[in-house]
């Protein structure tokens, strides 16, 4: 917990200017709506839904990180600590 504390707000380059302070942590109120989703039945259909096309389009341009994010995600998964691709 502390390492990812620590991590949580290290120094990195976004878009080529300097950040020493970005907390990347949920608030606590969305970890208990993770919370209170782990709790459904397996079989309850999950009112989410996922980012369109269009949304994914803004994300690119607003939220780059998010998007990179959703993009690796949909290529890859991960096991065993390593990566394999989804196809």
């Amino acid at each position: 917990m502390d390492e990812a504390a620590a991590e949580s707000t290290a120094p990195e380059v976004i878009g080529g200017m300097f950040y020493s302070s970005i907390q990347r942590d949920l608030a606590e109120s969305s970890i208990r709506e993770i919370w209170e989703a782990a709790q459904w039945p397996e079989k309850y259909t999950d009112p989410l839904r996922d980012f369109s096309e269009e949304e994914q389009g803004s994300l690119l341009v607003l939220y780059p990180g998010l998007y990179e994010s959703l993009e690796h995600k949909a290529q890859w998964h991960s096991a065993g600590g390593k990566l394999y691709p989804r196809s």
